[in-house]
């Protein structure tokens, strides 16, 4: 009998949402040297402005 367990982590969705940013894609900074760069347009550079991170645990395989 062959069985897969979901991730726990992920719900088995293989991602998670972006901590830095909320899923925003805007960068959350709260460092005065960095506001010249946000006012660029710049992304959060943790999600690469997708939102989403892939699962630490099961690497966005979906199951552990």
């Amino acid at each position: 009998m062959n069985t897969t367990t979901r991730c726990l982590t992920c719900q088995g969705e293989g991602h998670l949402l972006c901590t830095e940013c909320d899923g925003s894609c805007e960068p959350n900074i709260k460092e005065q040297q960095f506001l010249d760069w946000v006012e660029e347009g710049a992304k959060c550079p943790n999600c690469e402005a997708h939102g989403f991170t892939i699962c630490d645990v099961c690497e966005g395989a979906t199951v552990a």
